[in-house]
């Protein structure tokens, strides 16, 4: 064997090993953040969402803002997904939100000012049967319902052992969230939490704004599965 072929070789096993390290170095962890509370400081200026490892703090979204003042806010389910993380711990994802509210024309009014958009309930008999075996009331997937996406920007943070905190949902809520991580270690550490906990159990941030529950129904996605987009089910 010639000179020439054997450093064409050993070129081309050097460049397969060289891709193969890359993507086992780098790749993209997943894992799915328990979630206790969604939050807000007195100001709105910033949503805060409380995971059992992690901290999500997001800045001022004008958007959401009105949507969590607003008079029809207790008829609206969130759904928070596609959480990504670099890493630098900025995070973004997306927050689905989904409305029911019958045939009242003035709330169906409101929320297409709100921004949301109608949508129908697409399902086959066989999918009708099937909610009502499990003792659905089918009639609410007959009626419209309005959904809103927003898209939000923010920063994580590591969460302590103090901060505990018992969820404020009716069942468990879990958000899946990827991350870009070396495993030759992180680029930038996990920064500490910036809420802190006074003696009285008011929480805030950075121990000067303080955060309260947000009166906001979390659902989880998944139940209906024709519907389009990543939308609560009635």
């Amino acid at each position: 064997m010639n000179h020439s072929l054997i450093k064409i070789i050993s070129t081309i096993i050097c460049i397969f090993l060289l891709g193969s390290c890359t993507k086992s170095l780098w790749k993209e962890p997943k894992y799915q953040e328990s979630i206790s509370s969604f939050m807000i400081d007195k100001d709105m200026n910033n949503f805060v969402v409380l995971g059992e490892e992690y901290h999500y703090i997001f800045p001022k979204n004008d958007a959401l803002n009105l949507i969590l003042t607003h008079p029809l806010k207790n008829r609206i389910e969130a759904s928070f997904q596609h959480f990504h993380v670099n890493n630098n711990q900025a995070v973004t994802g997306k927050v689905y939100l989904t409305a029911h509210v019958g045939n009242v024309t003035k709330d169906k009014k409101e929320l297409i000012t709100l921004g949301f958009e109608e949508r129908i309930y697409k399902l086959s008999p066989q999918q009708l049967n099937r909610l009502k075996s499990e003792g659905e009331d089918i009639s609410k997937y007959t009626e419209p319902y309005y959904t809103y996406k927003i898209n939000v920007t923010g920063k994580r943070y590591k969460t302590s052992s103090e901060m505990k905190s018992s969820a404020t949902f009716n069942s468990n809520y879990f958000i899946d969230v990827t991350e870009d991580i070396s495993l030759l270690g992180k680029v930038a550490r996990t920064i500490a939490t910036p809420i802190t906990v006074a003696a009285d159990g008011t929480m805030a941030i950075a121990g000067v704004s303080t955060i309260v529950v947000v009166g906001l129904t979390a659902c989880s996605v998944g139940k209906v599965t024709s519907t389009d987009g990543d939308w609560c089910s009635p």
